[in-house]
């Protein structure tokens, strides 16, 4: 953002008043998130799978987690009702998708909700608020269960008001957080993908808007395609310079990539670069879900466990999603 005189001079006068609002109640209007607009293409015919989606979370679980600044999060003018919310968002994102998936309460098969949390952070008034959007699911089937887990982190510096943090910060995570369920509960029931056409069409269209607000968006799309297609722009993407590019790329390649990606990914977590890439490097490496991938995992728990900074803290709270205690 550019200022004038006159803007730089109102800003700077509005500065103290930003950090005396960082110690008051900010209010989140949390919107529906908006569906996909492109569906899955099934290779052969689709059985109808049902699924019960349970919140197993336990009672002293804090939604909002973070300080200095005190969140609310409303949907519809009242208090968020998370089940609720996200079994909305869920079924919209399945039917967009075009998966024969029905969210019924007595079917056997389960989609547990373990957690659900967003963990907020702000140092003051001159720096972002920054959220990790988190959730943790045991998709319960017949013949296995399989864990689901998102974490995707955003950030925003309020210029003018703290509404500005809205969208960057809570209502994009979310739409990730439902699209990246859903795209998983697909890629291990009905492993159905988006075309070849259109990740092509999705490649040329990030590469043209490279620098826009919300390619990353396009991005995580890429991910969520299922499409081994997406990989080469996959890893092309998690070395771009512009940050959320490149997250949204790194978190990507362990749905995509798989095995394929994990020396990649290692290296990524092991580099001295930023610390939300190699963070987020662990989280795809989760993904992943190999035998050798969750003990990966496993031997670097203890080391951040150790620590007590910023990083360490995030790390944990990353592998705390694929790790049980």
């Amino acid at each position: 953002m550019f200022f004038s005189r006159k803007n730089l001079k109102n800003a700077v006068l509005l500065a103290p008043a930003l950090i005396v609002l960082q110690a008051c109640t900010v209010t989140v209007p949390l919107d529906s998130p908006t569906p996909s607009d492109e569906a899955y293409i099934s290779v052969d015919t689709d059985q109808t799978i049902t699924l019960q989606f349970k919140d197993s979370q336990p009672q002293d679980l804090e939604n909002l987690v973070g300080k200095p600044v005190p969140i609310v999060v409303e949907s519809n003018g009242a208090p968020l009702e998370e089940h609720a919310y996200l079994l909305e968002a869920l079924q919209k994102e399945a039917k967009a998708r075009n998966l024969p998936l029905n969210f019924e309460s007595s079917s056997e098969n389960k989609l547990e909700l373990d957690a659900y949390q967003v963990f907020h952070h702000r140092v003051s008034g001159f720096s972002p608020l920054v959220t990790v959007t988190t959730a943790r699911l045991d998709l319960v089937l017949p013949d296995r269960t399989s864990r689901i887990a998102v974490a995707v982190k955003r950030g925003k510096v309020p210029v003018m008001s703290m509404g500005e943090i809205n969208e960057p910060t809570f209502n994009e995570p979310h739409e990730i957080l439902v699209k990246e369920i859903v795209a998983k509960i697909n890629m291990v029931t009905f492993n159905n993908k988006t075309s070849d056409q259109y990740v092509a069409e999705l490649v040329g269209k990030i590469k043209a808007n490279i620098d826009d607000r919300e390619t990353y968006l396009d991005v995580y799309e890429l991910g969520f395609s299922n499409n081994s297609k997406a990989l080469d722009a996959l890893m092309e993407f998690s070395k771009a310079d512009q940050e959320y590019i490149r997250l949204s790329a790194i978190s990507g390649l362990g749905m995509i990539g798989g095995e394929r990606s994990f020396e990649y990914l290692k290296s990524i977590h092991a580099s001295d670069g930023l610390w939300q890439d190699r963070v987020v490097a662990l989280k795809a490496i989760g993904d992943i879900g190999t035998e050798a991938a969750i003990n990966y995992l496993k031997t670097e728990r203890p080391k951040w466990k150790a620590e007590d900074n910023k990083e360490s803290k995030w790390t944990v709270v990353v592998l705390g999603l694929f790790l049980d205690d």
